[in-house]
């Protein structure tokens, strides 16, 4: 009578354990659901980034927009800058943001930042040598 008592007392408590350690999927699911969501509410943005002193713009195949300055821009310049070789190096960028008609002198269209996905390294500039063909014997 004790073994049966023993066990089943053991079966309870192995069964309480285990489902109240077992986690809720549908919290899970419905957390990262949320956070797709104010991802894919942004456009994605691909071009080239240049900033100089107070501006900066965005200049893809068929746009250029100019870039509102607030902290992602300030953030994506200090990132642009720690790669860059010289002031005229070309830096490619992707950006997550949210375009809006310019009220101001300038650009039509301003690009708020809202994340930096991925920023590309220049490319190695080759020098190129000129050689210098003549048919004169002098030269």
């Amino acid at each position: 009578m004790k073994k049966i008592k023993l066990s089943l007392l053991l079966s309870c408590l192995v069964c309480g354990l285990i489902l109240s350690c077992k986690s809720d999927p549908k919290d899970k699911s419905s957390e990262s659901d949320s956070n797709e969501i104010v991802e894919s509410r942004f456009k994605t943005y691909h071009g080239e980034f240049i900033d100089v002193d107070t501006a900066a713009v965005l200049n893809g195949n068929n746009f250029i927009y100019g870039v509102k300055m607030d902290e992602q821009a300030k953030s994506l310049i200090k990132d642009v800058d720690a790669i860059k070789n010289d002031d005229y190096d070309v830096i490619k960028v992707i950006v997550k943001g949210e375009l809006q008609p310019n009220t101001e002198e300038g650009w039509d269209q301003i690009l708020t930042i809202k994340s930096i996905d991925s920023i590309y390294k220049p490319k190695v500039k080759e020098e190129t040598k000129v050689i210098k063909y003549s048919s004169k014997q002098n030269e």
